[in-house]
């Protein structure tokens, strides 16, 4: 019995290693080419200049504007 269980025990960890998910690796897009983005001293971007409107709070443009999609 002990045996047994071993065994299936052995078998369910290495089932379980083989189809378990593996981490996909993906390409990251080149970041777009913006013209001067004035940051801070603490590195986020000044939200008072007019061309960092339309960005995320980490400085990347924001895809739910037209101007920032690329078709």
């Amino acid at each position: 019995m002990k045996k047994l269980l071993t065994s299936l025990l052995a078998l369910t960890i290495v089932v379980g290693t083989a189809f378990s998910q593996t981490s996909k690796e993906t390409k990251q897009k080149p970041a777009t080419q913006q013209t001067e983005v004035r940051v801070k001293k603490d590195g986020t971007p000044d939200k008072r200049v007019k061309a960092n409107k339309k960005l995320r709070k980490d400085g990347k443009p924001d895809m739910r504007f037209k101007q920032n999609k690329k078709d």
